[in-house]
């Protein structure tokens, strides 16, 4: 008896890749047995949301169950102890089912003709299949590619089967018998060999663009080799779909689709290359970053007919680029809100600029964050993480496009972009004259004058033109004698020091430059713009500075959460621009909530009235955004049906995987109170320093961790931590300053002189730097800076907010070793207050 099962199981293990080179014979009742393959369970793909048709794999058991006859089966290895299902496929979901397959033997019947599949497992023992083969059941016709396919042809010729299977290296395809005839003669292939090739080079392609690799260098970069599974149905969803347990044309036939070369089947075999970065609801890319893939691949096998064969260009690249300008510069609609194509073009266009190999880099390096403990996809805005991994692997910034175009970016990782010295990137269009476009995008060979150039590949034109910054400051004595530069990527193209308010930068070559500004010394400052651009003869520019009276870290976002926890709305609350921002995405609340409000917002000012309101019904698929008008004191009222959904961004500025809790989940109404440190819950009265803490030393954290950071002359992200830290009440204040001192070493205290007749002034002083700032008493009148003894300078007064300064410190004979006083004079002109600096390195 082991003998014969072992021939019947290697009879089997045959039949599941040919059935042409013999005939399946069989008896009634006679038991089969068939061994399945297991598969490694790829967790580090499902931590980072890539699904890759795992949950396709089926293994068939050669057999075709008519309508009406029984099948017996049952599972035999003791050693397996998980679930195990069979489902009863055919061409139409409404004439399917799916059973649970256990040890012990099972009678299945189905009312419609169906082929048994048997969902692969991911456990530590693989599943063996006994079942009872009649006279009653129909062999399923195979083609494995390479087999002889007239031989497959004439097996299925000869059963009229109602449907056959054809296999290869990467799918599973469930053909129905209407597709024979089209089969022999396919519109765009000659064999089911050549169709199946053509799935490799789509199954290849996307592999390598998803950075997986069946030899991997990293074990988050591992491939499997589960198998996507094709077929049919009558009543799927649009024209075609992909699920996690198949992908589909809606018909009866895989004519159209599956059987043919087209955009349907590139774009939703791609959905399985998608990934959980796609929750961020601040950039909403679904059904457009699987085109990415798709729109790859086009352009790898169209070459230059891609723009005028390729579905993304539609045979009218100058269509789509009207388009994208009308959005772009016209009406200046955020990319978030451009239609799938356009939002398409966006990201290709980047793509383009950066090379496949960022996009690998962009995909590898997620799957490394996904899966670190405590990860949470929600705390990464989806184009941060696309301008930091294409900056790392190109580097190129891409942040002027992204912010030129409405983007969502964290103010670190501009920063950070900035700090690691990538070189900027924008439109051509946005810095070659008009009359120029064209000879230029001509000569660079660009696809359109909305691709993408940096300063370096530009020289060629031969373009250049002078520039100018004006500096809108309240207070240019914050600025004076510090440096303004201009980058381009590492290369310094200009250093000057501020000296008034308005900066001449000369002569440039065309291009987009990156601007190093100072950020303030005993006030710290908001920078609205970072980059310039030189496009014209004359090009003048201003960077508007405003005082940072808030801190960002104290924003907090209140996101809703519906069935599945998915999100579907979130209200930021941004203080430092006064601003609650509310952002309402496409998804469905909750299916169960269908007509009844399942969410609601409302903004309260300090009167109580009602500024503000959005209810939310669980079948509310509408795209909103709203930026409300707010101040410390006005209140939000928020509710929630299900309050266990509703979170609150409390450890970071956004979600944590264990954040401290300002949500009453025991209640739906949840108020909260805004002030400068965070949200107050009125039913809990949180401290919000607790939070404010913990963003601080997050932040901190990130600044000790990156040398660009930490030794950066000019950071706004540190100032915002010194500013954060400034809210915070004593003892906690001192603590936190004297824990991160080295991160400040030459900022002086924003406090008031403790009398009229004295002054402030920093402990110690860089070397490098080329001047400072400190507070003067409102009796003071002159503050003089002594070297050993000897008068240095006189400083520069603001009788507005009693600062002054010192500037043009370098050259000025001072060395580490000197004696460095500062003194303040009276109106008699006697000696007041004196301080002594120690300088450093």
């Amino acid at each position: 008896m082991r003998k014969i099962g072992k021939a019947v199981v290697f009879l089997l293990v045959l039949l599941g890749v040919t059935f042409t080179g013999f005939a399946f014979q069989a008896h009634a009742d006679e038991v089969k047995t068939v061994e399945l393959y297991k598969l490694e369970n790829p967790t580090w793909l499902s931590k980072a949301g890539v699904s890759k048709g795992i949950g396709h794999d089926k293994q068939d058991l050669g057999i075709i169950l008519p309508a009406n006859v029984e099948l017996e089966i049952r599972q035999v290895n003791p050693n397996f102890k998980e679930n195990l299902t069979m489902e009863l496929l055919n061409d139409d979901s409404q004439k399917e089912k799916s059973v649970a397959i256990t040890s012990t033997w099972t009678k299945v019947s189905h009312a419609y003709t169906a082929v048994p599949m048997i969902d692969t497992t991911f456990g530590l023992e693989a599943p063996v299949i006994e079942f009872k083969f009649t006279n009653n059941m129909k062999v399923l016709p195979t083609y494995m590619q390479g087999d002889i396919e007239a031989k497959f042809f004439k097996e299925w010729d000869d059963t009229d089967a109602e449907f056959a299977f054809v296999k290869s290296r990467y799918f599973r395809m469930l053909v129905p018998k209407k597709d024979k005839a089209y089969m022999k003669n396919m519109r765009d292939f000659k064999s089911v060999h050549e169709l199946c090739d053509y799935y490799t080079g789509i199954f290849e392609t996307y592999n390598k663009l998803d950075g997986l690799s069946f030899t991997p260098e990293n074990p988050t970069d591992k491939n499997i080799t589960n198998k996507y599974f094709i077929k049919a149905n009558a009543h799927g969803a649009g024209s075609a779909y992909y699920t996690g347990s198949h992908t589909a044309q809606t018909s009866d036939s895989l004519a159209g689709y599956y059987l043919s070369k087209g955009w349907g089947s590139l774009h939703e075999i791609a959905h399985g290359y998608q990934g959980s970065f796609m929750s961020d609801s601040t950039f909403g890319v679904s059904e457009v970053w699987n085109n990415i893939y798709a729109a790859a691949y086009q352009k790898k096998t169209m070459g230059s007919d891609v723009y005028k064969n390729g579905w993304l260009y539609g045979g009218n690249i100058t269509g789509l680029e009207n388009t994208i300008k009308k959005l772009w510069y016209t009406t200046e609609t955020p990319v978030n809100a451009w239609d799938l194509r356009s939002k398409l073009f966006f990201l290709v266009n980047m793509q383009n600029k950066a090379g496949d190999e960022a996009f690998i880099t962009f995909n590898q390096e997620y799957r490394k964050i996904a899966n670190e403990d405590g990860f949470v996809a929600a705390n990464h805005y989806l184009l941060d993480l696309i301008s930091k991994y294409y900056g790392q692997a190109s580097g190129f910034d891409f942040t002027p496009v992204i912010e030129s175009a409405g983007g969502v970016m964290s103010k670190e990782q501009k920063e950070e972009n900035r700090l690691n010295s990538y070189q900027a990137v924008a439109p051509l269009v946005d810095v070659v004259p008009a009359a120029k476009v064209s000879e230029v995008q001509a000569k660079l060979g660009l696809e359109s004058y909305l691709s993408l150039v940096d300063a370096t590949e530009l020289r060629v034109s031969g373009l250049s033109g002078t520039a100018s910054i004006h500096l809108d400051i309240d207070d240019i004595a914050q600025l004076k004698g510090q440096y303004l530069t201009i980058k381009n990527g590492k290369e310094v193209v200009k250093k000057v020091v501020v000296t008034d308010e308005d900066v001449a930068l000369g002569e440039l070559p065309n291009g987009v430059y990156t601007i190093d500004a100072p950020t303030g010394n005993t006030v710290k400052y908001a920078l609205d713009k970072h980059y310039l651009y030189v496009k014209e003869a004359t090009n003048k520019s201003t960077i508007k500075y405003t005082a940072k009276k808030e801190s960002y870290l104290a924003s907090q976002t209140v996101r809703f959460q519906g069935i599945g926890d998915r999100l579907f709305a979130s209200a930021k609350v941004d203080l430092e621009k006064g601003q609650l921002i509310f952002n309402k995405n496409s998804a469905k609340p909750h299916d169960y909530f269908e007509n009844i409000v399942y969410g609601k917002l409302e903004v309260l000012d300090t009167d109580g009235n009602v500024v503000y309101t959005r209810a939310m019904t669980g079948k509310d698929t509408a795209v909103d955004k709203a930026e409300i008008p707010i101040k410390e004191g006005y209140k939000l009222r928020i509710y929630h049906a299900e309050p266990g959904r509703l979170r609150a961004d409390d450890a970071t500025g956004r979600l944590e995987a264990n954040d401290i809790n300002i949500v009453n989940t025991k209640t739906q109404t949840n108020i909260f109170t805004i002030t400068k440190k965070g949200l107050i819950n009125d039913a809990l009265g949180n401290n919000p320093d607790d939070v404010l803490v913990e963003k601080i030393k997050k932040v901190a954290s990130k600044i000790e961790a990156s040398p660009a950071l930490a030794k950066a002359q000019n950071s706004e992200t540190r100032d915002d931590v010194w500013v954060a830290i400034q809210l915070l009440a004593e003892p906690t204040k001192t603590q936190m300053l004297e824990r991160y001192a080295d991160l400040f070493p030459e900022l002086v205290t924003m406090e008031v002189p403790s009398t009229t007749i004295s002054i402030t002034a920093p402990s110690t002083l860089s070397l490098k730097k080329d001047g400072f700032s400190g507070k003067y008493g409102t009796d003071i009148t002159a503050v003089k800076l002594f070297v050993e003894g000897r008068l240095v300078q006189t400083a520069t007064l603001n009788p507005e907010n009693h600062t002054y300064t010192f500037s043009g410190l370098t050259g000025k004979r001072i060395f580490e070793t000197s004696i460095v006083s500062v003194i303040g004079y009276d109106a008699k002109g006697s000696e007041a207050h004196q301080l002594e600096i120690e300088m450093t390195i």
